[in-house]
């Protein structure tokens, strides 16, 4: 139930809180993301005459606009976004841990207890594994932290440039996901900060 109740109070903050609730940031990113589109679109005209995103770089670009304006908030503890990173972080950082314990104790372990026996074992200790590391990293996050500064906004911004441009996105539309990314970022601070501009910009 106190699981509950805190979760609810992120949502929707008692009445004289200023901190913006999950809503707040999600509506931002929802009425602002046009303004954001048409005025990269305008810019663009004059000094990336090669932009010219479909409609699936448009949406790629809102979902990476909506999930910055609210990535910040992964260093709250009751953050629903804290729990979502965790669940989606945990599956792929298992894979990999499974994939090492394979390669050196699958062979030993199947002698000894069955091959089918060994890889659950395998799977089990790496999902295990992989929940404490991620959990551990992100109780050393400090709310209103590294997270909610303008470093945190550009990395974001890079991972999702370089993440594109793997599966070989020609570079003025994964600049575009990217910088639609780092908008949605620094629209959360800006909500976050609204009364202390320059705590916006800060670097760490």
């Amino acid at each position: 139930m106190k699981m509950v109740g805190n979760a609810h109070h992120f949502l929707r903050p008692e009445r004289g809180e200023s901190m913006p609730n999950l809503k707040t940031h999600l509506t931002l990113g929802v009425f602002t993301y046009p303004v954001f589109l048409s005025s990269y679109t305008l810019i663009a005209s004059k000094f990336q005459p090669a932009f010219d995103p479909t409609l699936g770089v448009i949406t790629a670009g809102y979902l990476a606009y909506i999930v910055g304006s609210d990535l910040p908030d992964i260093d709250h503890k009751d953050a629903p976004v804290q729990h979502q990173l965790k669940a989606l972080s945990i599956p792929p950082l298992a894979l990999v841990f499974q994939i090492w314990l394979a390669k050196y104790f699958e062979q030993s372990l199947s002698a000894s207890i069955g091959q089918r026996v060994a890889r659950i074992a395998i799977f089990t200790v790496s999902l295990f594994i992989s929940y404490l590391l991620v959990s551990t990293l992100l109780r050393f996050l400090k709310h209103r932290g590294f997270t909610h500064s303008i470093t945190f906004a550009a990395m974001y911004g890079g991972l999702l440039y370089m993440l594109f441009r793997l599966v070989r996105l020609p570079p003025e539309n994964a600049m575009y996901i990217a910088i639609s990314g780092f908008t949605g970022d620094l629209i959360h601070l800006i909500a976050d900060n609204s009364r202390s501009f320059s705590k916006i910009f800060k670097l760490w």
